[in-house]
């Protein structure tokens, strides 16, 4: 413990800096815990759409989503939130799943929802690709 004290002392400069590293990264990790939204596995968006009747909002393409999408979901390119939000309010309490080709593109859509109220918005892991490796159906239009 003397040692550890000696070199503090002697070392205040290293100390302080190390410490300030400390703090940036707690505050990195607060924010971005608070600005993430939350994802889900396919397996749990099935629990979500079957039990708590949960809207997928897919926000792909529209030949992406003509190529496949899950069952009952609907096609919301991220371009056209802002004028089919109004469209969602009735929908504001129940869980929103949103989901894209890879689950990387959803969260910042997730999060603008989470803004406007949607407080059960999350984004599907892993997006659609993972849904056809779990081997859940897609629905072709």
């Amino acid at each position: 413990m003397e040692k550890f004290v000696y070199f503090i002392t002697n070392h205040w400069i290293l100390t302080t800096l190390w410490i300030g590293c400390v703090i940036i990264f707690l505050i990195n990790e607060f924010l971005q815990s608070r600005l993430t939204a939350k994802s889900v596995t396919p397996e749990k968006a099935v629990q979500l759409i079957n039990h708590q009747y949960a809207i997928v909002l897919d926000i792909r393409s529209d030949s992406a989503f003509a190529e496949g999408h899950i069952l009952g979901s609907e096609h919301l390119p991220k371009q056209h939130l802002e004028k089919k939000i109004k469209n969602l309010q009735k929908h504001l309490e129940k869980p929103i799943i949103i989901v894209c080709n890879l689950g990387q593109d959803s969260s910042k859509f997730a999060t603008e929802l989470q803004q406007k109220g949607f407080v059960q918005a999350v984004i599907l892991k892993g997006g659609i690709q993972a849904w056809k490796t779990t081997g859940l159906p897609l629905v072709k239009s």
